[in-house]
């Protein structure tokens, strides 16, 4: 592709005589020089954001398989959604990331893991709950930006949602007024991804936020990160469709009992009689 890279351009006073034609030849050998060192450097450059993009994707694979692998051996949710939110994080640049999940006991949503925060703050945060329709409004049709992705600006924040915040001290303040620029993204800023179980039903949305780049992520990687978040959708199934298979053997294991001891009886009963 014989694009131009740049220009040599020679300047001398007025009057002076044109330069000879083995002048010439040699300015011109001298810009093929400076063309073939600009050409090297754009080739280097080109091989490392290669390099550097082989590398992430490798990364990626290799996260995908291991939690995949995991959840067929794997029923534990709150282990695997560790290891979800560490491959978000990791791969992704976010310094924090929140899972929270629907509780069918409370009827309300949970905090499920948190990354980023003192572990003191996931305790405090398990004795709490989050009201469906805070979720919901996080996940209104109007902050669609994705498949399954939704953006809400610190601007556009209720002070009842805010108050269900992890930590609302740490977005706590006033906000910009500033215009913003494109994709910024701003202290207080909700970013949410949400699960879907194989109903179609909300049970889960995963925050990540500070962006080390404070930029929100472009669309290819909005819908990268969507691959883990149907990752966490299978994981919370799976855990939910053992857990009530877990139940069944147990009520069936009671009812056996029941049954047993009910046919004990009648046995008993029928002895004594014919006796």
């Amino acid at each position: 592709e014989n694009r131009p890279l740049g220009y040599l351009e020679f300047t001398g006073r007025t009057g002076d005589p044109l330069p000879t034609e083995d002048a010439i030849d040699a300015l011109g050998s001298c810009a093929d020089m400076v063309s073939a060192s600009l050409q090297l450097g754009h080739l280097a450059k080109d091989r490392d954001a290669r390099s550097d993009r082989l590398v992430r994707r490798t990364d990626l694979l290799e996260d995908i398989l291991r939690i995949a692998s995991s959840i067929v051996s794997e029923h534990d949710a709150e282990k695997l959604s560790r290891m979800i939110l560490s491959s978000v994080s990791s791969l992704f640049d976010f310094d924090k990331i929140i899972l929270i999940v629907y509780d069918e006991r409370a009827g309300a949503f949970k905090w499920s893991a948190i990354m980023g925060y003192p572990d003191i703050m996931l305790r405090e945060a398990q004795v709490r709950s989050i009201p469906i329709d805070i979720i919901l409004e996080d996940l209104r049709e109007s902050k669609r930006i994705g498949r399954t992705v939704y953006f809400t600006p610190i601007e556009e924040v209720s002070p009842r949602q805010f108050s269900f915040y992890l930590n609302p001290e740490e977005a706590a303040g006033p906000y910009s007024r500033e215009a913003r620029s494109p994709r910024e993204f701003r202290k207080g800023d909700i970013l949410a991804f949400a699960l879907h179980d194989s109903s179609g039903r909300v049970v889960g949305v995963l925050y990540p936020a500070f962006p080390k780049d404070g930029r929100i992520p472009d669309r290819e990687t909005l819908e990268t990160i969507e691959v883990f978040t149907s990752l966490a959708e299978v994981a919370l199934e799976t855990a939910r469709l053992v857990n009530e298979k877990e139940h069944a053997l147990r009520v069936n294991a009671q009812r056996t009992e029941q049954l047993s001891r009910i046919f004990d009886l009648t046995s008993d009963i029928l002895y004594v009689r014919d006796f």
